[in-house]
Parts: C-alpha cells; structure tokens; sequence
C-alpha cells in the first residue's frame, strides 16, 4: 500500500465526522501526519493554512464524499459484536484496526471473532487470530495459556 505523503489528498472519516483535507507534513511518528482541513477551497495553497494532527487510522486515501465498503464493512462487523475478518481457506484474518491496512482480496472473507494465537501462528510471532466463531475464539484463550506453559516447560 502506498503511504500517505506530503500533498496527498485524503479523506479522514470517524463515526461522527467525515472530512476532506491535503497531507501537509509528516510527523515523527508514522501513526501521525499534519492534515489540513479548512483552506476556503484554496487547495492550491494548503501549506499557507493550519495543519491539524491526525491518526493515519482514521484517513483514507482520496476525497470521498460517501462511505467506502471498507466503512460500510467495519461498521457492520462493529454493530453485530465481530472483530476482524477471517479467509479460512487462506489462512488469512484481520482484526478491525487493521482493514484499512489489508492488501488482499477480502471478497471471499467472512465476519470472525479475535482471540488468542493459535500454536502455528504462535511461533511466527502473531498477536492474535481471527475464528470463524465466538466458541472458537473463546477457547482459544485456554489452549494459548496451555501453549505458553508448554513452551515454558521446554526450555
């Protein structure tokens, strides 16, 4: 995915707001980036204006005055109690903060439930998987701390 750079325009998007504005600088850290927002229509000169801190979370690429099916799809999977998105065949899950981030094909993903590494994805280091079901995830908790005291006992 391409990053966001100085003059990209983006369009930043919460529950309560959705805003048009133009990259003006980067901010040390990459999670962050000075956007500005309000220049009278006078985008041709966004770097005279204020530039206001914003999560890069909450940007998306181009000016978009409606919601993209990246919106449309987290709140959905946020109303029904969901926390990613899972491709069983694929191997592949992704929790809500990072769908923005996803480069894959999500056509064939279903709604899934975060939970706890599974054994495979323990030892390449992930932080989570998605289930394809509550149960499963839930589960996944005890099995994982079950892990960890195995890993512990090896050593």
């Amino acid at each position: 995915m391409k990053p966001m750079k100085k003059g990209s325009k983006v369009t930043y998007v919460t529950a309560n707001k959705r805003e048009v504005g133009i990259v003006k600088s980067e901010h040390d850290n990459p999670n962050y980036l000075f956007v500005v927002f309000n220049c009278g229509g006078e985008w041709d000169k966004y770097e005279d204006y204020t530039a206001a801190l914003t999560r890069t979370s909450d940007l998306i690429r181009g000016w978009h005055p409606h919601p993209t099916v990246g919106e449309i799809t987290r709140e959905y999977l946020e109303k029904n109690g969901y926390s990613g998105l899972i491709q069983p065949d694929a191997e592949c899950g992704c929790s809500l903060d990072e769908l923005n981030d996803c480069d894959e094909n999500c056509m064939e993903c279903i709604a899934g439930f975060k939970g706890a590494p599974s054994e495979d994805a323990f030892y390449a280091d992930a932080d989570y998987c998605i289930y394809t079901t509550k149960e499963l995830a839930d589960q996944s908790f005890e099995a994982f701390e079950q892990l960890k005291e195995k890993v512990k006992q090896e050593k």
